[in-house]
């Protein structure tokens, strides 16, 4: 296989939608595409494949962007993980396993992957480039301007990995979680931002700047660099479980302006409901999807434009210069 299959799925189905949709009301020509974390990918993905342009008018990555592909040798590792957990040899005994084996395979070479120390993102199975869909390097693709033409609305949550550290964290673990994402020196300039911070806070920190803040910035910078429009923002709002704050995932009840949904307040805490911060989100999300430009300015690498959302939403200029300069040369 391409090692992007996914992908493929993902543009058969906007095609699919293309062809059919005007036949069940819609418009083919005014399909926005959203997502959140491995959804997030997905988009950042999908904008940088030269087959999926024109399928979509408008995209919306949440807390997810580039840096989670694959380079085709990368790929070539994983694959041969997931053969080695299985115990097979062949595409045909691959076939051959149950699915609940190759799931309980692929969560073990996953962790083995995690160990090594290579790749660009965090986790195993990736869509896998240099290949018919991407055939070059997903950052390469959007910096030569593939998806320009599709304005994007993009961003992250201010504590997405409190979601994933559930334990304290000792030195010598934050020590190889910096090593792990390119140098130990980002625990020193993550000090120097943040002197009162734990050992925890600052691996927390470090994970949602590696996995989800810098790539969008990163995103935001290839794509404006090639005049496209671009406009980010960053959810603020913290829930009232203390330790969650602004988690990943939970702006998107606000997004959808489902605040009552179920489940949903497990994630934001008991009390009132902060109507107001989803009203002014959805209002944003739902504008875009129209066709509308969002309020604030468009990302630029002169003032660095970011709309916070929060009880009282702000417009900050280079607020994120510091966590930049330390990712500088590293990610």
């Amino acid at each position: 296989t391409s090692g992007i299959n996914g992908i493929c799925d993902q543009i058969k189905a906007l095609e699919w939608v293309r062809d059919n949709i005007s036949g069940l009301g819609g418009d083919p020509s005014k399909v926005t595409i959203a997502g959140e974390s491995a959804g997030g990918f997905s988009v950042a993905t999908l904008l940088g494949c030269e087959q999926a342009q024109g399928l979509f008018r408008r995209a919306i990555p949440q807390s997810g962007a580039t840096h989670h592909t694959l380079t085709d040798e990368v790929g070539k590792v994983v694959a041969d993980l997931l053969m080695d957990e299985l115990g097979v040899e062949s595409i045909d005994e691959l076939k051959s396993a149950s699915v609940l084996d190759i799931l309980e395979a692929q969560a073990r070479a996953d962790s083995r992957y995690n160990q090594m120390n290579i790749g660009d993102g965090v986790q195993a199975f990736y869509p896998v480039e240099e290949n018919e869909v991407l055939p070059i390097p997903l950052r390469e693709s959007i910096r030569a301007g593939v998806g320009a033409s599709v304005p994007v609305l993009t961003g992250t949550n201010k504590d997405e990995n409190t979601l994933f550290v559930m334990e304290k964290m000792s030195s010598e673990r934050l020590r190889k979680q910096a090593k792990t994402y390119g140098s130990e020196s980002l625990i020193e300039a993550y000090r120097e931002m943040l002197p009162d911070a734990t050992e925890t806070e600052l691996a927390i920190e470090l994970g949602t700047d590696f996995t989800f803040k810098i790539p969008a910035i990163r995103l935001a910078e290839d794509r404006v660099a090639r005049g496209a429009d671009t406009w980010v923002y960053q959810f603020d709002w913290e829930s009232r479980n203390a330790h969650l704050k602004a988690t990943h995932a939970l702006e998107i009840p606000f997004a959808f302006n489902m605040l009552m949904a179920t489940g949903v307040d497990a994630f934001i805490g008991k009390g009132e409901l902060p109507q107001a911060v989803a009203d002014e989100m959805h209002g944003v999300w739902t504008s875009f999807i129209q066709g509308d430009e969002p309020s604030w300015p468009k990302y630029d690498l002169e003032k660095r434009t970011v709309q916070h959302f929060d009880n009282n939403s702000s417009v900050v200029e280079n607020g994120e210069l510091p966590r930049l300069n330390a990712w500088e040369g590293i990610r």
